[in-house]
């Protein structure tokens, strides 16, 4: 068998200088011009001066700008970038878990990763693109252990940018302080810094998972990365039901860096049309149709458009870990010829579920078991599509192929094919004729019911309703809200920071959703629900008045799916959710409810979903599409302040919040003076 052999990506002198300059600059002011179009000539002078140094002043300490999200950070350096040799992971041997070998009863132990941040030049569909990856690799590196282990990353950040790892899904049961949410649980880690984190994997937690940066817009150049955590119990439950397994990861795909959409889509009058994608990805990788009027100055290397090739024995059982790492596009999963049995889902285990196609959310997983019996077409390969949902999306992209496409190859014909990638492969393979939703929608949640025992508290102690929309029209800025409030970061440092080290600041009221009171900080509008009583069972109601569908993600807890409906939710309805706790008669012992961390809510309607909130800390709640996060569709859930201001804060976690209040109010002062002085 011939070993892989991966394509290098090559650059001049001149071309990196085109790409790390001019290429970026010239793409951002072509998505400018409709924005140029609308704005008025300024004034110079004065006048002009003071008003914007009096802004960026608030702006630098408060954090009151013209973006709602995370600011653009003082710790910013000038970004340097390297053409990186081998830059491509091998996610045939990275990703492909022999489950066979792995150790399910080994003893808790501490698996230990060494990560660089580093900026390079990458081509993952044959368009070189500055990104930031881990390792020199995209995209990341797999993250392996049992449940009850310890997860010990060292971090040391050599990018241009800070960062910042959340681990999706994860409970970090009393270590609110790794889950790694820039401004809200953690600061940031700055260039050239190095931070540890280490956290103990809940017992009862197993699945698929995924990490990604949670600082600004830098997941979407390419900070992300699987985990699979195993379980004794979940492989003595499905151990028949496959030989195999592989992590896929799909998701869509900018050709430019994400900062440099934000300042058109966060602009007024834009009515929240989001960057539409130039590409879908499977395992980092996937051909582009290079037209001749594309952006000036873009760089194309032809033999770096490839597909992956999948590499599977036949008569075996797969189970592929699907997850949508995309910062935005729903899609559609599929394999010619195949069916799809799912038996996960963001980590619960599921009863069998066979479809033809498989609906992912940003952010979602799915485990689902693919049969290589297939022998029907004449060579034995066929097409794994990842289509994007294009009825999703504002207006269209001229150069985007909304099917995303890799090559399934059954391994007796591998000695047709060198390496992992090709562009030139054929398959005959039938593909699934199916109407495409012109929804945004995910799978059925009623398909979907927990394998084991894990049923809802049948009542609850508190109800919380959070009316999400978008603040458009009349050349309103373009901001996400929860509750007519839009989020800000509550600098110079994070709110666990500010709420544990000052505990005055904060209006507490136990289980009531209430806006964040911040007596040193003239505005109010960030919408914090604080809960005190330990084990409270919170219902949230998610009321979507916005057409878009946005998938909600709650971080350090999964919630029961009680139920989702459209219209007016009425409180009557909570009598049908009764007799949901009885319809378990062929479910066995798993119960009627599925149990997840990110749900789709379709646009004009709403869902009720249920925590117990005995996981202390600071946990944001926000749509999981990073253009809406970034808008401001986020809010937080302070949980049991009162234990988490009892903790023993690692050091290094200090230390960052020490560096980033000591930064924001050195430059607060300069812009204070320069003020004071006016112009030259």
């Amino acid at each position: 068998m011939t070993e892989p052999q991966y394509m290098r990506l090559s650059l001049s002198d001149d071309e990196e200088s085109v790409i790390s300059s001019v290429s970026s600059r010239q793409r951002r002011e072509l998505r400018k011009e409709k924005l140029r179009g609308h704005t008025k000539s300024q004034a110079y002078g004065l006048i002009a001066f003071l008003v914007t140094i009096a802004f960026l002043s608030m702006t630098i300490l408060w954090g009151i700008r013209s973006t709602a999200g995370p600011p653009v950070s003082i710790f910013s350096k000038d970004r340097v970038v390297t053409s990186a040799a081998n830059w491509r992971l091998d996610t045939n041997k990275e990703y492909s878990i022999k489950n066979q070998k792995w150790n399910y009863d080994a003893s808790p132990q501490v698996r230990e990763y060494h990560w660089t941040i580093t900026d390079i030049l990458a081509a993952p569909d044959g368009v070189v693109k500055n990104m930031t990856v881990i390792n020199g690799q995209f995209p990341g590196p797999l993250v392996q252990c049992n449940a009850g282990d310890t997860i010990k990353v060292h971090i040391k950040n050599e990018g241009a940018e800070p960062t910042s790892i959340h681990f999706h899904g994860l409970f970090f049961k009393n270590q609110n302080y790794y889950d790694g949410a820039t401004y809200i649980n953690q600061c940031e880690i700055p260039p050239q810094h190095e931070y540890t984190m280490e956290f103990k994997v809940d017992e009862e937690q197993w699945g698929t998972y995924w990490y990604h940066s949670h600082y600004t817009t830098q997941a979407a150049d390419g900070l992300v990365g699987p985990v699979v955590i195993h379980s004794k119990k979940e492989i003595e439950a499905l151990k028949d039901m496959y030989d195999e397994e592989m992590v896929v990861l799909v998701g869509d795909h900018y050709h430019a860096r994400g900062s440099e959409y934000m300042e058109e889509y966060l602009a007024p009058d834009n009515e929240n049309a989001e960057p539409v994608p130039d590409n879908g990805l499977i395992q980092g990788a996937n051909v582009f149709d290079m037209p001749d009027d594309y952006y000036p100055n873009t760089t194309f290397l032809q033999e770096e458009s490839l597909r992956h090739v999948f590499k599977f024995r036949p008569e075996r059982k797969y189970r592929l870990r699907v997850i949508n790492v995309g910062f935005f596009a729903d899609l559609d999963f599929t394999i010619d010829n195949h069916n799809l049995t799912i038996i996960e889902a963001d980590g619960t285990t599921v009863h069998p579920v066979t479809v033809d196609v498989l609906n992912i959310a940003s952010a979602q997983r799915y485990s689902v078991i693919v049969n290589t019996n297939v022998f029907d077409v004449k060579r034995n390969m066929f097409w794994m599509h990842a289509k994007l949902n294009e009825y999703c999306f504002d207006h269209l992209n001229e150069w985007l192929r909304y099917d995303a496409k890799a090559f399934v190859l059954y391994v007796s014909e591998w000695d047709e094919v060198e390496g992992d990638y090709s562009a030139k492969l054929d398959t005959k393979s039938e593909e699934y004729q199916y109407v495409r939703d012109v929804f945004c929608r995910e799978l059925d949640e009623t398909l979907l019911h927990p394998l084991f025992h894990d049923p809802p508290p049948k009542d609850y102690d508190e109800n919380v309703r959070l009316d999400a929309w978008f603040h458009i029209g009349d050349w309103k800025l373009d901001r996400g809200q929860f509750n007519d409030t839009t989020y800000r970061p509550w600098l110079p440092s994070s709110s666990l920071y500010h709420i544990a080290k000052n505990t005055s600041e904060t209006e507490k009221h136990d289980g009531n959703a209430t806006p964040m009171i911040q007596s040193h900080v003239p505005y109010d509008d960030n919408f914090l629900v604080s809960v005190n009583k330990p084990g409270a069972v919170i219902d949230v109601l998610i009321n979507n008045l916005d057409d878009g569908s946005h998938p909600f993600h709650l971080h350090g807890y999964k919630f029961w799916v009680m139920m989702v409906g459209s219209g007016n939710f009425r409180f009557e309805k909570y009598s049908q959710i009764a007799e949901k706790f009885n319809a378990t008669d062929d479910l066995e012992e798993g119960g009627y409810f599925m149990k997840r961390d990110t749900i789709m809510v379709p646009g004009y309607k709403w869902a009720l979903v249920r925590f117990v909130a005995d996981n202390p800390g600071v946990w944001p709640f926000h749509c999981h599409i990073g253009w809406h996060m970034e808008a401001g569709l986020l809010m937080q859930f302070d949980v049991l302040p009162e234990e988490y201001k009892k903790w023993d804060y690692p050091e290094q976690w200090t230390e960052l919040c020490d560096i980033q209040e000591k930064k924001y109010t050195q430059v607060f002062h300069e812009v204070t003076d320069a003020t004071t002085k006016g112009p030259n």
